[in-house]
This record gives C-alpha cells, sequence and structure tokens, in this order.
C-alpha cells in the first residue's frame, strides 16, 4: 500500500510540471522509438525464422572462390553437383535446388512476363504449406516425361486468372508449352524468393557437370551438424570434383548460412539495418545523458520541497525513492509512447521499401514482435536506473538536514560542478560524433542519387525483354528479331530513334575482369574489374553519347571479323595515358568466356554498374558479336509523345513478331533512372530524420544544462553589473564558456568520427574523402548554433533583470 501511495504522489508531481515532463517524455519517446524500429527491422532481415517445420534449420549454400571467399555468382551450382551431393551426404533431413527465371504467359491479347521458380519437390513439400485450392508437387511430378504442370500464387490468381474457383485443371501456356494449373498457394506465399509460379524441378537427368539450368542449393539440416560441418563436407566434395572436372568445378569452395538470412551471402549484405542499430544505439546513449542532466536540473528546482520533507523526518532512502519513482512514472509513459510511434515508423520504412521494388520474404512482419516489446522494456530499464542513479544517489547521500544545507549553499553543486561539466562534455561528444558520421552517409546517398550518368535522359523511352525462349539459343536467331523488333518500332509515330542495349545508362552491365598487353601482375594478383555492355549499333547515336576517337560499331563488325569494341573515354585514359586506344588490345573474361578485342573507338563517359566506391569501367561490344539474353530498348521519341500510348503501340508490334517475347516495363528512362534510385534516396532520407533527432536531443540537452548553469549564477551577473560589468562582457564570459565545451565535442568526437568516416570509406573502397571537410564544416557550423543559442539566450535573460531584482534572484 505504501509503494502504491508513493506511485500515486509521484504521478501527482510528474502532473504538476507539465513542460519540464514532457520535455522528458520527448527525449524518451523520439530515441527509443527510433531504437525500436531499426532493431526490429534488422532482426526481421537477418534473423527472422521461417514458418515452416525447422524453419531454423534451413540453410542456403553457396559457391565462393577458395581463395578471396568472394561469391563466384548466383546461381552457382548444377543439378550434376546437387545428385553428386544427395549420394554422399548425411547432413540434412531434405536437399533441393531451385531456378528463378523468368516466364511468359501468352494467354490473353499480349504475352505477359512473370517470375516463377523451379524447385525440387520435396523441397516445396517439407514446408509443410497446404494450398488454398488443390494440390502440392507429387514425386511423380519431377519424373523426365510427366506432364507439365504449375502451382501459381493467390496474386496471380486473382490478376490474372480473375479468381475463378474453377482454375485447378486449366491449361495455360507457359513460355509456349501448355502446363496443367494443379494448385493455388495461399496469400502472401513464397518460397524460396518472390515469384508467381511454381515448377517441378527435375534433378534426374543430368549425368554431366553443366548440364541443365543454373541452381542454387537449399538444406535442412540434421540435429546436431553445424554450418562449418556442412560447409567442409561441400568444400571436399567440391575438390574431388575439381580434379575429374576442372572446367567447372576449380578452386572453389562452399560456404553454408542461416536461410533466413536473406540479404547476406558471399559478396551480398544489406547495411541499411546495421547502420540503422549503430546510430540509433548512438541516440540511445544521448538520451540517457540528456535525461541525466534533466533529472538533475528537476531535482535542483526541487530541493526546498525535499529539504521541508527530509525536516519533517524523511530519510536518505526516502528521498531517493521518490526520485527514483518519479523518473520511472515517466519512464513507463515513454515506453508506452515509444511502443506506438516505433509501430509507425516501421510501417513507413514498410511503405518506403516496397515502394522502392524490395522484395521481401512473404513471413517478414513489419510491427513490433515479442522480442521487440523486450528490448524496448529492457532498454527503458536501462535509462531508467542510468538516468536517475546519479540523483537518486545526490538525495541519499544528502539525507537529514543534507537538503537544508544545499538550500543553504543555493546548490551551486548540484548543477554547475564537475557532474554538469562532465555531461555537457559527454553530449557534446556523441551528437559531434554522429552528426559527422550522418552526415558522410547523406552526403554519399545524395552524390549517387544526383550523378551525372552521361546521358541526357529527356524524350528518350526504356522497354526490357527476354530472349530466354528456347527458340532464341541460336545467336543468328536471336540478331533476327532485334532487327525485327527495331524495324517494327521505329514505324510506331513519334519515334525518332530505336536501338537496344544490354544495359541502360546507371544500371549493370555484365561484370568480368580484364587485362591488356601492358598490365603486368603476379600470379596472386587478381585482375581488375570491368563491366561490358552490349549495344546495337544505333545505341550510340539514340542515345547520344559522343563519339570522341576513332568509329563506332557498323555492319562489318559481325562475328567472322575481329571482335571489336569502343571505350569509355574515362576507361581508355587510365588504360593508355599518354597514347591513343585506337587499335589497342583488351582481354576480358567474362564468366567461363575470355576474349581479346581491339578497340575501334572512344566515347563520352556514360555510368554503368555504380559501386560504393564509384563506377566500374564501361566497355561497349557490338551486339552482332555476341546477344546476351536480357536486354532493353532504348527509344528516342518526340515530346509530344504520350507513354501509355507507345507502350500500347510496342506491345502490339513485339506480339505481331512474337507473342512469347513481351515487352515489360515501358516508362521513361527518367522514372526508370527515379526507381533505381529509390532505395538510395531512402537510405538519405532516413539518415536525414537521424540527424534530425540528433540535432534536436542535443539543443534539448545542451540548452536545458547552459540555461540552468546561467540561472543559477543570476546574483552573479548582478553583482557585475552593480560593479560596472558591461552586459556584452558578461554575455561573452558564457559564451566563452560554451565555445570551450563546443571545442572539446568537435575534437574528441569529430577526431573519432573522421577516423571512423576514412576507415569505413577505404574498406568500401572510396579514394575521394573530400566530402569529409565539407561534412565536418556543416557539422561544426550546425553545433556552434546550437552552443550559441544555449549560451546567449539564457545569458540575455539574466542579464535583462535589474541588478537588484538579480541579487535578490532565487
Amino acid at each position: 500500500m505504501q509503494a502504491l501511495s508513493d506511485l500515486n504522489y509521484s504521478l501527482r508531481l510528474v502532473r504538476k510540471t507539465p513542460g519540464f515532463s514532457i520535455l522528458i517524455l520527448l527525449v524518451i519517446v523520439v530515441s527509443l522509438s527510433f531504437y525500436l524500429a531499426s532493431y526490429t527491422l534488422g532482426n526481421m532481415m537477418s534473423h527472422e525464422p521461417m514458418p515452416f517445420p525447422n524453419g531454423d534449420s534451413y540453410v542456403d549454400l553457396r559457391a565462393v572462390d577458395a581463395e578471396s571467399g568472394e561469391g563466384v555468382g548466383f546461381p552457382d551450382f548444377d543439378i550434376y553437383l546437387l545428385n553428386r551431393l544427395s549420394e554422399v551426404s548425411g547432413s540434412y533431413i531434405e536437399l533441393g535446388a531451385y531456378a528463378h527465371n523468368a516466364y511468359v504467359f501468352s494467354d490473353g491479347e499480349y504475352s505477359r512476363s512473370y517470375t516463377g521458380v523451379a524447385i525440387s519437390t520435396g523441397l516445396f513439400q517439407g514446408l509443410g504449406t497446404n494450398p488454398a485450392l488443390g494440390r502440392v508437387f507429387s514425386n511423380d511430378d519431377s519424373l523426365p516425361g510427366a506432364d507439365k504442370v504449375v502451382i501459381i500464387t493467390d496474386s496471380l490468381w486473382r490478376e490474372h486468372y480473375n479468381e475463378d474457383i474453377n482454375i485447378i485443371g486449366r491449361s495455360s501456356l507457359i513460355d509456349g508449352i501448355p502446363h496443367t494449373i494443379i494448385g493455388v498457394m495461399p496469400e502472401n506465399f513464397g518460397f524460396p524468393r518472390s515469384g508467381n509460379f511454381w515448377f517441378p524441378l527435375q534433378a534426374t537427368q543430368a549425368t554431366q557437370p553443366g548440364d541443365g539450368q543454373p541452381i542454387a542449393l537449399v538444406g535442412v539440416l540434421q540435429e546436431g551438424v553445424s554450418y562449418s560441418e556442412a560447409e567442409l563436407e561441400l568444400t571436399e566434395l567440391l575438390a574431388r570434383e575439381a580434379v575429374r572436372h576442372p572446367e567447372h568445378y576449380a578452386n572453389l569452395a562452399a560456404k553454408v548460412y542461416d536461410y533466413s538470412d536473406s540479404y547476406a551471402g558471399p559478396g551480398v549484405t544489406f547495411p541499411l539495418p546495421v547502420y540503422m542499430n549503430f546510430v540509433t544505439f548512438v541516440i540511445l546513449a544521448i538520451a540517457i545523458v540528456n535525461l541525466t542532466s534533466l533529472l538533475l536540473i528537476r531535482f535542483s528546482t526541487r530541493v526546498h520541497e525535499l529539504a521541508i520533507r527530509s525536516s519533517l523526518g524523511a530519510n536518505g532512502w526516502q528521498l531517493s525513492k521518490q526520485i527514483i519513482l518519479e523518473s520511472l512514472a515517466i519512464c513507463v509513459i515513454g515506453l508506452v509512447l515509444s511502443y506506438f510511434l516505433s509501430t509507425a515508423l516501421l510501417k513507413f520504412f514498410e511503405y518506403s521499401l516496397l515502394e522502392q521494388g524490395m522484395a521481401f520474404n512473404y513471413w517478414f512482419t513489419f510491427e513490433l514482435d515479442l522480442r521487440g516489446f523486450v528490448m524496448g522494456a529492457f532498454c527503458i530499464v536501462l535509462i531508467w536506473l542510468t538516468s536517475s542513479a546519479l540523483v537518486a544517489f545526490k538525495a541519499y547521500k544528502s539525507g537529514p538536514g543534507g537538503m537544508v544545507a544545499l538550500v543553504n549553499k543555493g546548490d551551486s553543486s548540484a548543477n554547475s560542478g564537475k557532474a554538469m561539466s562532465f555531461i555537457v562534455g559527454i553530449e557534446l561528444v556523441l551528437c559531434s560524433f554522429l552528426l559527422i558520421c550522418c552526415g558522410a552517409i547523406i552526403h554519399l546517398m545524395l552524390l549517387v542519387s544526383n550523378l551525372d550518368y552521361g546521358v541526357d535522359p529527356d524524350g528518350i523511352a526504356v522497354a526490357s525483354f527476354s530472349l530466354t525462349h528456347a527458340d532464341y539459343d541460336d545467336q543468328q536467331r536471336r540478331l533476327r528479331y532485334l532487327e525485327d523488333l527495331q524495324s517494327a518500332a521505329i514505324e510506331i509515330p513519334g519515334l525518332m530513334d530505336v536501338a537496344v542495349t544490354s544495359a541502360l545508362p546507371q544500371s549493370s552491365g555484365i561484370t568480368g575482369m580484364y587485362s591488356t598487353d601492358e598490365f603486368e601482375s603476379s600470379s596472386e594478383e587478381r585482375l581488375p574489374s570491368l563491366t561490358a555492355v552490349w549495344v546495337s549499333n544505333s545505341y550510340f547515336r539514340t542515345a547520344d553519347v559522343q563519339l570522341l576517337q576513332g568509329r563506332l560499331f557498323d555492319g562489318s563488325d559481325t562475328t567472322e571479323s575481329d571482335n571489336v569494341t569502343i571505350l569509355t573515354e574515362d576507361f581508355a585514359r587510365q588504360l593508355w595515358p599518354n597514347e591513343s586506344a585506337i587499335g589497342k588490345s583488351i582481354q576480358i573474361t567474362i564468366g567461363s568466356e575470355t576474349a581479346s578485342l581491339r578497340v575501334v573507338g572512344v566515347v563520352s563517359n556514360v555510368l554503368h554498374n555504380l559501386i560504393t566506391g564509384g563506377a566500374l569501367p564501361s566497355l561497349y561490344r557490338p551486339m552482332s558479336q555476341g546477344s546476351p539474353k536480357n536486354l532493353f530498348l532504348l527509344l528516342r521519341h518526340q515530346p509530344n509523345v504520350n507513354v501509355p500510348d507507345l507502350e500500347s503501340a510496342l506491345r502490339e508490334s513485339a506480339t505481331a513478331i512474337d507473342r512469347n517475347i513481351p515487352l515489360v516495363n515501358v516508362r521513361t528512362l527518367d522514372d526508370q533512372i527515379f526507381y533505381d534510385q529509390q532505395a538510395v534516396e531512402l537510405i538519405a532520407v532516413i539518415f536525414i530524420l537521424l540527424a534530425m533527432v540528433t540535432l534536436l536531443l542535443a539543443s534539448i540537452g545542451t540548452y536545458s544544462v547552459m540555461a540552468r548553469a546561467i540561472q543559477l549564477r543570476t546574483r552573479e551577473i548582478g553583482i557585475r553589473r552593480a560593479v560596472g560589468s558591461t552586459n556584452s562582457s558578461i554575455a561573452w564570459k558564457f559564451i566563452g564558456q560554451g565555445m570551450w565545451f563546443l571545442l572539446i565535442g568537435i575534437g574528441v568526437g569529430g577526431g573519432l568520427a573522421s577516423i571512423v568516416v576514412s576507415a569505413t570509406a577505404t574498406l568500401l573502397g572510396l579514394d575521394d574523402l573530400l566530402f569529409l571537410p565539407v561534412v565536418l564544416t556543416l557539422v561544426i557550423l550546425l553545433m556552434f548554433l546550437v552552443v550559441l543559442s544555449a549560451t546567449w539566450i539564457p545569458a540575455r535573460k539574466a542579464i535583462a533583470m535589474e541588478p537588484g531584482d538579480a541579487l535578490r534572484y532565487e
């Protein structure tokens, strides 16, 4: 009963000081909600358990370079290796594979392209998920010669088949082959990756390495089998097969990791949750420092009240208990509000990430789970105990009669002593450190989003298509289709020029390695990387890319002539800085193919394959000397052309040539670039929000402490004015003290941030750190304004008092 009475009294005190309580609540809610949102997001993307039987035992198996440990591409295995591993392995409850590809549905007026997954029947059956309609695959469905069957998603059933309840048994043309629909999966189901339908993978036909399509391996580990044991088993198998088939498996090792860690793997990371967790953790530390200072100030303003209670017989424990209960009441309210705000933030992240096209595993839920609630409770206890410990200790130490002594001294020690100076210093150090780190990330994201890609997107539309259909395995047939498509497209009213390319400006080309006759390296040194882009002869004219040296591709470049290439200006200068690149040779390796290319031209720079440290060097190859299968149309049109009308006309033209090859994603190049950059812009927005939160907390904490310190020296200010000190000299005295705190904060925090940013930039391949002084300058300016406001405003208020009133001030 006494505890409830004390808590009720604490709540009344909180209500009596609404302004101060709101300030403390603001600090708690803002910092804790951002931390909980990032904590939940990070857990969801790296540790979310899969909702299947043995869901925590699912693993991804990847091939990596035995020396560097880097991934060698994805998917990275073949059916032959799956069969061999199945024969020798005892590590798995179930071992299967899948292949994720684009397929063409050609039932309707226009063909449509959807993504689908060919998956091992045993792996699909092991998921334990029953279809909403129909059945799952049986083992017979994967046998050679079995009828072609397909299972579709709920969304495809609703959109493409208009929710036909008699869909089971219906036949659809997929890639020109009739398939019988045998099932419709539940709403939002998606495994192993997002897609629209599933086929049974036939894994029994491949008897030689390289047979069939590339596949990704997935296994369910036996109880007691570790990742390292599974890795060793697969690595040893790869070593044995490398002796027999070095052209396929030489220099390969294995990596096995938790399948639910969907954005991990060799060379693949999703750093946003990691960065956010780090930044929000530091924000949480700033909040604790802030709350400690605010509670100290609150304690000092209640010295008289506590002195009266002490005089009436309250001991040190009773006084400190009251302080602890008051802070607990505020922290509990803050925790509840933080749960609501963090939920809203998670929904904002979900909407933003989905808007920019990022696909997630279907079991991801952007909401607080039990772990989030527990972490919130843990954090609030940490905040409560850490921030109130010093204040409670001061109250306990004072004891009976001690409060009267503090009143007599004016409690100058409560706020202007070493403790408060230390708190201000720590806060400015943390805020400076965090603002510089956030500023560096924001700068890099904005730099990427505002890059000049070398092509003016105005008046250019794009469309994508794929020639993966079996009819186009032959290079000559692909070339004939491309010629027919360009000829049909250029007849559409309003189009001025048409070209085909394997990569749009700013998007990824095909990555490989290169060397030249002048390049010398040891056998251990890895060759540098480049990105190759295949283009039709009209590409440079359509994209308005300027020829600087030599010639463009023309009809003389065929499969019978020498292999030729055109380099971008920077790449040519990098390879041959003091001489012309025309006539030089460059050797490239892409996948298992190596070719020597003669340079026939140099064009103005176009950025492709953007990476953290910039863009990979780019070269172009003629479409006539090896057309890839995934391609884009580049269409220059007149200003009055309506893109939806253009899309309709393009689809009609493509359908007339071959209805099995649909055109998709018809949009302006501006829209395409915006779509591709949404992830970058989202990261910038998130870290701008985090920087604003940091600045808000820095302003609250610094102003509160500095204002209170100046307020306690009001009598001193009155004396100084009475003996003739000028208002400006008094104001500059306090401003100077604030600048000393700023100097410490910027010196320590800025120094640490500079080291972290520089080290991170080196790891990411960034050579240009000229942005760092700019970020430092901006942060110094912002922190200067914060400290100046925190000292000048309260000093001006104290100076405005008449000397007589200041001398009587309490």
